[in-house]
């Protein structure tokens, strides 16, 4: 049985500014992206040149390695604790220890060291969302849209925020309730122990009003209901 959850507006990202309020760090990982940039426009204008050696950048240096990523998961999760569409989804969670696992997450996502991530699946860590408060697809496109606001925000080039889109957007599939075949097997296995629990509170219930054993005592009398 699917949650239907309130509405969700339309999401609208923030424009791609530098404001004052931003925190230190936030403003320092801004810096290292711009420093990435520059340098890798300094490698493409090199690549005119015959005796130039390609090499490979993953998206986890192109953000601006560990320094940036670790700000925009600090702003990212600002954002979606600010956002009253998918707050509630953050009621009640170690957010320290939620921040962590997103972090080495996308250091994987991104091509970066994989060796300190081992969490669980995206829809394992999210199934109870889904069963208990609705987590859907339209959660998750706000949470989406909060990710590209907080890369723009540090100013992120769009040719890396276009390709961090590319990475996170086949995840969509596993938060819509429809297609997701094991959200569907889950929800019907809670289905059947809610009718169970519901049968036995019944049954139990009912067991008060069954008539009681006649018993006969020692001079033949009976007693019970």
């Amino acid at each position: 049985m699917r949650t239907s959850p309130r509405a969700i507006p339309t999401c609208t990202p923030s424009p791609p500014s530098l404001p004052p309020s931003l925190p230190p760090r936030a403003r320092a990982a801004a810096a290292a992206v711009r420093v990435v940039a520059r340098a890798r426009a300094r490698d493409d204008d090199d690549d005119d040149d015959a005796t130039t050696t390609t090499t490979t950048t993953t998206l986890f240096e192109r953000v601006g390695g560990e320094d940036a990523l670790t700000a925009a998961v600090d702003l990212f999760y600002e954002k979606n604790l600010a956002d009253d569409r998918i707050a509630s989804m953050f009621e009640g969670a170690d957010m320290d220890a939620l921040k962590k696992h997103q972090f080495n997450f996308m250091r994987v996502a991104f091509g970066g060291d994989a060796s300190a991530y081992g969490g669980r699946g995206i829809f394992a860590a999210h199934k109870n969302l889904m069963l208990e408060k609705g987590l859907d697809e339209r959660h998750f496109d706000c949470v989406a849209e909060n990710l590209v606001a907080t890369l723009r925000e540090l100013r992120v080039a769009e040719d890396v925020v276009d390709d961090v889109v590319a990475v996170v957007s086949p995840l969509r599939e596993l938060f819509d309730h429809e297609k997701n075949e094991e959200f569907k097997a889950a929800e019907a296995a809670r289905e059947r122990e809610r009718i169970a629990a519901a049968w036995n509170a019944s049954d139990a219930d009912a067991s008060d009003l069954r008539p009681r054993p006649r018993v006969v005592d020692g001079d033949g009398r009976t007693g019970g209901g």
